[in-house]
């Protein structure tokens, strides 16, 4: 007789499942920074996740910014005097520079000024000029003026060409900081050297360079200012809990 169709397996064991491999305990992760659950709790872990793995660049930290700023400073020193005229809105604020060194404030221009003003014969009228830009920018291009005279184009383009030249320096330095690595930071400080737009303004006497270099520099800042913010919030993090607090403001605990 054949056994009915829904009837009770058979009690025998299953040779196949016999033979399966036992189940094992799956191996831990091991990560940048722990190896098992418990380690997100060490010291040294909470360390390493609030202030990151330590960059200590050597030599060559300073090597590679200061190459890079080599490259930089050649693209915008290189012919400074060339075109020997005012372009662009050059004839604002270079006229305007002039004229804060001899007055200590912006006087006006007769029109069509600007051939005389590059050949060395600047002639300001007695009137003062309209005022549309903090003087900053001006004082600084008055340097130059200063330094080398108003009949040749370094003059009032120099102080341009070294502010650009020191934002390369300063952008390779913060994003040195920034990645952590020497060699990113050489290369966001070469691509900024090797830009156009950027080139062009550090070799024309705009107030749009010295804006920009003050604003890394106060960026730069910034990033200074938070390192030891940060490593003061980790030591707080680090430090066992007090049982006792001392009296506050007339309150006690």
């Amino acid at each position: 007789m054949f056994p009915p169709p829904h009837s009770a397996p058979s009690a025998a064991p299953d040779a196949a499942a016999s033979s399966r491999p036992e189940a094992r305990e799956p191996a831990p992760v091991r990560g940048r920074w722990l190896d098992t659950p418990l380690d997100a709790y060490t010291e040294a872990a909470l360390r390493l996740r609030l202030l990151g793995e330590r960059c200590r660049p050597g030599h060559w930290g300073w090597i590679v910014p200061l190459a890079v700023t080599l490259v930089a400073a050649v693209l915008r020193l290189a012919r400074l005097d060339h075109p020997h005229q005012l372009v662009f809105d050059e004839t604002y604020y270079v006229k305007d520079a002039y004229t804060l060194l001899q007055a200590g404030y912006e006087l006006n221009w007769p029109e069509e000024h600007n051939e005389r003003f590059a050949a060395g014969d600047p002639q300001p009228e007695d009137a003062p000029e309209y005022v549309v830009h903090p003087p900053l920018g001006k004082w600084l291009i008055a340097l130059g003026l200063l330094w080398f005279g108003t009949d040749h184009g370094v003059g009032w383009r120099f102080s341009a060409a070294i502010a650009g030249t020191l934002s390369v320096l300063l952008t390779a330095l913060i994003a040195q900081r920034l990645f952590r690595s020497v060699f990113l930071g050489g290369v966001a400080g070469l691509l900024l050297a090797v830009e156009g737009h950027h080139v062009v303004l550090s070799r024309t006497g705009l107030l749009d360079i010295f804006l920009s270099f003050f604003v890394l520099a106060a960026f730069g800042a910034l990033l200074l200012d938070r390192a030891p913010t940060v490593q003061g919030w980790t030591a707080r993090a680090l430090s066992p809990p007090s049982s006792t607090r001392s009296p506050r403001a007339g309150r006690s605990t």
